[in-house]
């Protein structure tokens, strides 16, 4: 029986199409600082061939630097400031003698005077009505034991372990190898499965939970807590002006509408050199919201109403535009979800901004307000104390 060429070009097209499969110690998923923080702890103990850590190619050491120079300051209370210098004391935290204000009647008020804002605050919007502490990344990398020259060269450091891959799905399973003992399938969007031992997710509990396979069988307490979680999707826009327009270091709120209950466009004025001023803002989205166009059309009315509230606005361009599952992070029960994963998951591990956390400050309250990059630090902290993974 003769075949001809189509027959073997069928057999090259399903040979390629065959999945890859791979085993490793470690996987690091999510673009959180921790994860980062976690991979440049965990690589003096993993090589390339036993940890990968699941990011997207377009991240880089200074998208993460300007992602920070372009955020909200977010540590807005004083228990993270406590928390944090009693777990890392040579962490250096200056509080802003600022004041939140908000937009009524053409001019700024402070919140807790004679005006009342208008606006109802939605969801996670109050915890930015507290002033901020400010920070540098650098000196806190520093402060928490971190080599300074590895996070100078992060980028090299983590070309050999970095996979730009799409997750499809997450399979908790049982180890079948006295050897390579795999606890976790992750299924990619090209056909490669990556069996591992420990995971590390830097995500939120929450975007693990839509990923993980069978949820079905998990205890429905379990599930509800996690569903509990308050975080809230968003977007940041960042806009560097070549004149100031308002006050340095203060944050504003501006309402999205005058007619509607749509929340606010919660801005920053950065520190900035010379007459230069960076301005940033934070907004909320729903979930049947996230689109390009949606969010396109949020950032129109955001300029529309600065145009509106500064007259020296101008038609400027947006310099950077950041969404995230994560915006807004509210409070998260976190006794019970450590103990729920503990017994379930023993071999993973959450770090970042909505992490459950084990400390006595958060374990001794039923529910936590500590959010952020408090919580990414001291879940960070904790995956160091993790007796698995070393």
């Amino acid at each position: 029986m003769g075949f001809g060429i189509t027959h073997f070009k069928k057999i090259k097209e399903e040979a390629k199409k065959q999945v890859q499969e791979k085993f490793y110690k470690v996987i690091i998923v999510g673009d959180d600082i921790s994860c980062f923080l976690s991979f440049l702890e965990l690589r003096k103990s993993y090589n390339a061939e036993e940890m990968k850590f699941i990011i997207s190619n377009e991240v880089s050491r200074q998208t993460l630097l300007e992602r920070f120079q372009t955020s909200l300051h977010d540590i807005r209370n004083d228990e993270s400031a406590q928390i944090l210098k009693r777990y890392f004391p040579e962490i250096k935290l200056e509080k802003n003698e600022g004041q939140p204000v908000f937009y009524k009647d053409t001019e700024f008020k402070p919140f807790g005077g004679r005006t009342k804002n208008p606006s109802p605050l939605l969801g996670d919007e109050a915890y930015f009505v507290s002033d901020f502490y400010r920070y540098n990344i650098e000196q806190v990398i520093n402060s928490i034991g971190l080599s300074l020259n590895d996070w100078e060269n992060l980028d090299q450091l983590l070309s050999p372990y970095r996979e730009d891959k799409e997750l499809l799905t997450i399979e908790k399973t049982s180890p079948s190898d006295l050897i390579d003992t795999e606890h976790w399938i992750l299924k990619t969007k090209d056909d490669f499965i990556i069996n591992c031992k420990n995971l590390i997710w830097g995500r939120g509990p929450k975007s693990f939970l839509k990923v993980l396979a069978s949820k079905d069988s998990l205890p429905e307490s379990l599930v509800q807590s996690i569903e509990d979680i308050k975080t809230t999707p968003g977007y940041l826009v960042n806009f560097e002006l070549n004149k100031k327009i308002i006050e340095e270091n203060q944050t504003f709120f501006l309402p999205q509408s005058l007619t509607h209950d749509w929340g606010h466009f919660i801005g920053e004025s950065l520190e900035n050199e010379s007459d230069k001023q960076s301005l940033s803002f934070v907004g909320q989205v729903h979930e049947e919201e996230i689109t390009s166009e949606d969010l396109a059309k949020k950032i129109k009315l955001l300029k529309r109403t600065l145009k509106r509230v500064f007259e020296n606005f101008g038609n400027e361009e947006a310099k950077h535009i950041y969404f995230s599952e994560e915006m807004f992070v509210g409070e998260i029960e976190d006794k019970s979800l450590c103990q729920y994963l503990e017994k379930e998951f023993p071999f993973l591990t959450f770090v970042g901004k909505s992490a459950p956390l084990k400390i006595e400050e958060v374990q001794s309250s039923q529910t936590s307000s500590l959010g952020y990059i408090a919580r990414s630090l001291l879940s960070f902290n904790e995956l160091r104390k993790n007796q698995t993974l070393f």
